[in-house]
């Protein structure tokens, strides 16, 4: 005889309705792919590979050389991501190189300089850059200080990753093979193949580049007699 303590009740598996959430997000994916391309305005040089909408603004113009991932695989909790590009001016210029990934929500606005980002970046999500920065002149007695605004350009440099909801202001030059932690402010150039982390981001530590490690021919040299 069975006992009830060992009858193990067990849910019906419906496939249909896996099959109907799929079809779904699907369908309100392409269905915002289709919106935002239609509100964009900006003028796009370059076919990106979309895994999320992008709402491309302004009266610069974008280019994308070679193959760029906007966007990550689109799970329930990111349907309402996009990665936003804004060229405001008409000398406002964004590039972004080969095999560069950007995540889910990331924003870049260029005002009236240009953002350049080269190939082989990683870019987390909910990253901000901008090249502009905001000065606050000291106030007087009465007066409140003025807030200027000076545009210079950002440069991101191959092989950088940068973390997730990282800002990265006007006038700042990451160089190759560098590091941003996440959540950090960079307000200043980055050296090379070094890790900055902070707000503002400083100096944590050195990424060992790829040249000092041993070349292929030389892997013989570092076995053991015995192997």
């Amino acid at each position: 005889m069975h006992s009830k303590t060992n009858e193990v009740s067990k849910k019906p598996v419906r496939p249909w309705r896996q099959s109907l959430l799929r079809l779904g997000c699907w369908g309100s994916r392409h269905c915002r792919l289709l919106w935002y391309r239609l509100r964009s305005s900006l003028s796009v040089h370059g076919v990106p590979e979309l895994h999320q909408p992008l709402h491309a603004v302004g009266r610069g113009r974008v280019t994308f050389t070679g193959r760029v991932t906007l966007g990550s695989a689109p799970p329930l909790r990111w349907l309402n991501a996009k990665t936003y590009i804004e060229a405001r001016g008409h000398r406002a210029y964004v590039c972004i190189g080969h095999n560069t990934h950007i995540d889910n929500g990331c924003a870049v606005v260029a005002e009236q300089a240009s953002v350049l980002i080269g190939s082989n970046v990683r870019i987390g999500s909910g990253v901000q850059i901008f090249d502009t920065r905001h000065t606050l002149l000291r106030s007087q007695p009465g007066r409140p200080g003025a807030l200027t605004v000076h545009c210079q350009p950002v440069v991101v440099e191959d092989d950088v990753v940068i973390g997730a909801h990282v800002r990265i202001c006007g006038g700042v030059t990451i160089r190759r093979g560098a590091r941003i932690a996440s959540h950090s402010v960079v307000m200043g150039d980055v050296p090379e193949h070094t890790v900055f982390a902070g707000r503002p981001a400083q100096l944590v530590s050195h990424v060992r580049p790829r040249s000092w490690l041993p070349r292929p021919h030389a892997r013989h040299a570092l076995r053991p007699r015995w192997a």
